[in-house]
């Protein structure tokens, strides 16, 4: 998984991502890279869905699931 080593003011803090949080995969794709995660994102803006669907551990060890949908504003 891919840890978040910090969380910006938008779209995934909105979404309630976290820093420390380990996010395991995006819309059933595994994440292991940066390069995994920025493919993630790029077909879902390319997608008529532009939706992120996030599974992740957050920092606790509690399994969570984050949607950020990539049309709002």
């Amino acid at each position: 998984g891919l840890v978040v080593k910090a969380i910006r003011n938008g779209k995934m803090q909105k979404a309630g991502v976290s820093k420390g949080s380990i996010i395991l995969a995006v819309n059933d794709t595994r994440m292991e890279s940066v390069e995994d995660w920025e493919n993630a994102v790029k077909a879902a803006n390319q997608s008529t869905d532009r939706t992120l669907w996030i599974k992740a551990i957050a920092p606790s060890g509690r399994k969570q699931s984050f949607v950020v949908d990539l049309n709002e504003k």
